[in-house]
C-alpha cells in the first residue's frame, strides 16, 4: 500500500427510522474515529462521504414534495460536523452527499477520486457475533479496487499488533508490505501468517496413495512454504522494522486458524488480500474470506492484485 495522501470515508448515518440521525449510528462513528487517527498519522486529507440509499420512488415522492433539500442538508450538517472536528485536530478534510445505492456510489467515488484507501465502518449483527460484514461491507471487499479498511470498535487507539495472513502468492507480497508499513508507522508487532490447507492431504489418501508418500509430499509442501516464508520477510518494508516479524506457520482449515491467531494474538489488525487465483489456498472471496470475515473481531485491510478492476465498469 502506497502512502496514503487521500482517504474516502464511507459513512453510514441511517439509524433506525430516520433516514439522517445525528451523529450518525456507532459504527460510522468508529469509522470516522479511525479515519481521524490515520489521517494524524499519515497527514492524509479525508472526505467524509454519504449516499442516501433510497429506491427510485423514494427519491421521486422527496423531489416531488420539496423535501430533497431538507434530506440532503440534514446529511451535509452532520458531515461539516466531521470535518470540523478534523479541523480542530489539524486535519484537512472535506464532505460529499450524493444520492444512490451505497456501495456503488462508494467504489466510484474513490475510483474517480484516486483516493488511497477506503474507510468504512460495519453494523453490529448481535452480541453473540462481534462484526457483520452486511451488504456495503461485503461488496465493497468484492469490487472495490482501492484498499478497503473496515473499522472494529477499538478501546486504545493504537496499533499493537498487525497479523498478516499471506497465501504465498504475487498479491500477497503487496499485502506483506502494507502490513509491514503500517507496523513500522505505529511501531506495532508484525505477525506473518500462512496456513496450509490439508485439501491435497486428503485427496491423495483418498486415491490410496502409500502413507510413505504422503507423508514426503507434505515434507515437501511445508519446505516450499517455508522457503516463500523466508523471502517475504527478507522483503526491504519488513527489513526495515525495528523489530523482527513473528513468523507462523500452521495446517488446518484457513478461516479456523486464522481466527484462533487473531484472537492468540490480541490483533487489532488482520491484513489480506481478497481476491486469488482459484485453486490456491488462502484469501479467496467466496471460499475463505467468505467463510471468515463475518466472525473477525478486529479491522481488516483489505487488498486487491494491481491488475484488479471492477465490475462495475465505470
Amino acid at each position: 500500500m502506497k502512502q496514503l495522501d487521500k482517504i474516502l470515508v464511507a459513512v453510514d448515518l441511517a439509524q433506525g427510522d430516520l433516514l439522517v440521525s445525528n451523529g450518525g449510528p456507532p459504527h460510522s462513528q468508529h469509522a470516522v474515529q479511525e479515519a481521524l487517527w490515520l489521517a494524524a498519522g499519515t497527514g492524509a486529507k479525508l472526505t467524509f462521504f454519504h449516499s442516501l440509499d433510497i429506491s427510485e420512488k423514494a427519491q421521486w415522492l422527496i423531489t416531488e414534495e420539496q423535501l430533497e433539500n431538507n434530506v440532503r442538508d440534514q446529511a451535509e450538517e452532520v458531515l461539516k460536523q466531521f470535518v470540523k472536528r478534523a479541523a480542530d485536530e489539524g486535519i484537512e478534510a472535506d464532505y460529499e452527499v450524493t444520492f444512490g445505492r451505497s456501495w456503488q456510489q462508494i467504489i466510484q467515488k474513490a475510483v474517480e477520486g484516486k483516493y488511497d484507501l477506503v474507510i468504512a465502518g460495519t453494523r453490529h449483527q448481535s452480541q453473540l457475533r462481534s462484526v457483520l460484514f452486511g451488504s456495503t461491507g461485503m461488496k465493497l471487499l468484492r469490487q472495490c479496487p482501492t484498499p478497503v479498511w473496515i473499522t472494529h470498535p477499538r478501546e486504545i487507539r493504537e496499533l499493537r499488533s498487525v497479523v498478516v495472513a499471506t497465501d504465498l502468492t504475487e498479491v500477497s507480497n503487496r499485502v506483506v508490505d502494507a502490513a509491514a508499513t503500517l507496523a513500522g508507522k505505529y511501531g506495532a508487532q508484525l505477525h506473518v501468517l500462512h496456513v496450509i490447507h490439508p485439501a491435497t492431504t486428503h485427496e491423495l489418501r483418498g486415491i490410496g496413495l502409500p502413507l510413505m508418500r504422503i507423508e514426503e509430499h507434505q515434507r515437501q509442501e511445508r519446505e516450499h512454504a517455508e522457503k516463500m516464508l523466508k523471502q517475504q520477510v527478507e522483503r526491504p518494508t519488513v527489513k526495515a522494522l525495528p523489530q523482527p516479524p513473528n513468523v507462523i506457520l500452521a495446517s488446518g482449515e484457513p478461516d479456523e486458524v486464522i481466527l484462533k491467531t487473531l484472537d492468540d494474538l490480541s490483533a487489532d489488525v488482520l491484513v489480506m488480500a481478497t481476491i486469488g487465483r482459484s485453486g490456491i489456498p488462502g484469501m479467496v472471496i467466496g471460499n475463505t474470506a467468505e467463510r471468515l470475515l463475518p466472525h473477525v473481531r478486529c479491522s481488516v485491510l483489505a487488498l486487491k492484485p494491481a491488475e484488479f478492476v471492477t465490475p462495475l465498469g465505470l
